[in-house]
């Protein structure tokens, strides 16, 4: 229902969300939601009136968020929640930077995780009854986000900290997170 209210929310202004992160690992494994993912993460391509985008989610009536996020610049993660199921969905901004697409976890307390992954360009895909978009190459960003072992389950891998995506590495704000 989650998933599904976002892209019949989102379709009619030409924005096209796609998997991403845990939400695209279960496409990946088994074509549904991992058992214990908690939130649904899907891209957005920064090109996107991020503006246009959240009063059209306002206006459905049918997801909540902070406007607050709307004022970052860049905006690289937007969490919206659906009010009638209360989960939560992770808007990603994938920014174009010529040869690879950056996007950022953006931290309550101003730090910001930037993340690079390879160009892609989207295409449309089953996802347990839903038309959704994922990237057409999925296990390339499947492996830049969970390393080159994503098939396989690992509780102890931490994508936050280990996914060969991110650029920054090391350090006493490495250790925080």
């Amino acid at each position: 229902v989650v998933l599904r209210d976002l892209y019949e929310i989102l379709d009619p202004i030409g924005i096209k969300p796609f998997l991403m992160s845990g939400t695209l690992l279960g496409f990946a494994r088994n074509k549904e939601f991992m058992a214990h993912d908690k939130d649904i993460d899907v891209g957005i391509f920064a090109s996107a009136d991020k503006f246009l985008l959240s009063e059209t989610l306002f206006k459905s009536g049918k997801f909540v968020f902070n406007f607050k996020d709307l004022v970052r610049d860049p905006l690289y993660t937007m969490a919206v929640t659906h009010i009638e199921k209360g989960i939560c969905i992770d808007l990603f901004f994938y920014h174009d930077q010529g040869d690879s697409y950056m996007t950022a976890i953006d931290y309550d307390w101003n730090f910001i995780s930037p993340y690079a992954y390879s160009k892609f360009d989207i295409v449309k895909a089953d996802f347990g009854g839903i038309d959704v978009y994922i990237p057409d190459n999925y296990e390339r960003c499947l492996e830049e986000n969970f390393g080159p072992g994503w098939k396989i389950p690992d509780k102890h891998y931490l994508s936050h900290l280990e996914a060969p995506a991110r650029l920054e590495k090391g350090g006493e704000v490495y250790a925080l997170i």
